[in-house]
């Protein structure tokens, strides 16, 4: 330990110093990734359920099993979980096989902050 000793106008001030001391920032918080993204169904879902899921056959106008087309006709499965099921849960939707990760986590987001259209 130095010690060091200043006299200022006739007070006496000693000062200590540790060099061998270290100091830690404490540990930071780890952000989430939804956190900073924001993802909403115009901005991104859309384009990913028109390429995967909105398509002739499948989620479209004709469809009898939900039509994806729009945020209106995609809700209702929202609302019952069946899209979060079906889609990250069970990965058999879409039929040609699962999405890749970075998609999910988009739509994982999505879900977590209440599948916001605007």
């Amino acid at each position: 330990m130095k010690k060091y000793i200043l006299i200022l106008g006739g007070f006496f001030l000693f000062i200590t110093s540790c060099t061998n001391e270290v100091f830690e920032l404490p540990p930071r918080e780890p952000i989430d990734a939804c956190d900073t993204l924001n993802i909403t169904y115009q901005n991104k879902v859309k384009q990913i359920i028109d390429l995967n899921c909105a398509t002739s056959g499948c989620h479209d106008v004709n469809s009898g099993s939900g039509n994806f087309t729009n945020f209106n006709g995609l809700k209702p499965k929202l609302e019952s979980g069946f899209f979060r099921s079906r889609v990250l849960r069970d990965k058999n939707m879409p039929p040609l096989g699962p999405l890749p990760q970075k998609t999910l986590d988009d739509l994982k987001c999505w879900l977590e902050k209440g599948y916001p259209e605007n």
